[in-house]
């Protein structure tokens, strides 16, 4: 049985994207006294959530080069797969430089919540041309 490049694409980034979601609710459920809006997401890095959190950010940023691969392959934008890499880059990043990395840590958090947005805008922008 085979599959469409772009199927395989597809079903890897949205298990990256779900399993972080997850990641984040489990490592927000374990952080006793973690609120959405006194904390940074960071902070499930390095408090005693920190291996599901970093684990799962790094796990995404892994499958979305993966999946960045199999999109090339199935629809030839170099843009658009260039923009998925450094949001991959920039999540990986995060999993490894946690807050306690300081500027470090901002610089890769930088990178992937900038390529996320990059990539929403060119995902739109490739699927008008395709």
């Amino acid at each position: 049985m085979t599959y469409s490049n772009g199927k395989v694409a597809g079903v890897l980034i949205l298990v990256a994207v779900t399993q972080f979601v997850l990641g984040v609710i489990v490592s927000e459920a374990l952080y006793s006294g973690y609120s959405i809006s006194d904390n940074y997401i960071s902070d499930l890095g390095v408090g005693p959530s920190s291996l599901i959190f970093n684990s799962s950010v790094f796990l995404m940023g892994l499958l979305l080069i993966i999946g960045a691969y199999f999109l090339q392959r199935a629809f030839a934008f170099p843009m658009l797969t260039a923009m998925l890499v450094l949001t991959a880059i920039g999540a990986m990043g995060v999993g490894v430089f946690t807050e306690d990395f300081g500027t470090l840590h901002a610089v890769v958090s930088l990178i992937a919540f900038l390529f996320s947005g990059l990539s929403a805008i060119f995902s739109v922008l490739c699927s008008r041309v395709h």
